[in-house]
């Protein structure tokens, strides 16, 4: 499913964009203050997940069926290479974008996401989310 999503590029510069994945609920809405600001850096490209926004809604709601829309519209829109920032379920979404291998993530930010060990989520990174899933605080 290809979803809504709004490009914003004030710096002028060849980059890699940033994606940003909003939480549950949310919207593209929630993070466009933030980009407007980015976007003199860096591309930034705001994305609407699967039944949140201006994105269609489908009777299929998961973790990787969204992951899997953020891919089709990043090669919609030309995205060979990225960074990806994800609040909350955007950032899940993100996760799961690392198990997929469908498009080159340079950088990753996750905000406010629960860490729990995801079985899907087998990746370089899978070690290290173990490690803090099982750090005593």
């Amino acid at each position: 499913m290809i979803l809504f999503s709004r490009w914003l590029d004030n710096s002028r510069r060849e980059r890699p964009p940033l994606i940003i994945l909003h939480g549950f609920l949310g919207s593209s809405d929630n993070w466009l203050s933030i980009a407007r600001q980015l976007s003199h850096y860096l591309p930034v490209v705001l994305m609407d997940l699967r039944g949140h926004g201006n994105s269609s809604t489908s009777h299929y709601i998961s973790v990787r069926a969204m992951a899997d829309d953020v891919v089709e519209t990043a090669h919609h829109l030309g995205i060979k290479k990225c960074s990806i920032a994800g609040h909350s379920l955007g950032g899940k979404v993100s996760l799961a974008l690392l198990s997929n291998n469908k498009m080159i993530i340079e950088k990753l930010i996750l905000i406010d996401v629960g860490i729990k060990n995801y079985p899907w989520l087998k990746t370089p990174f899978y070690n290290f989310i173990n490690f803090l899933i099982n750090l005593q605080l």
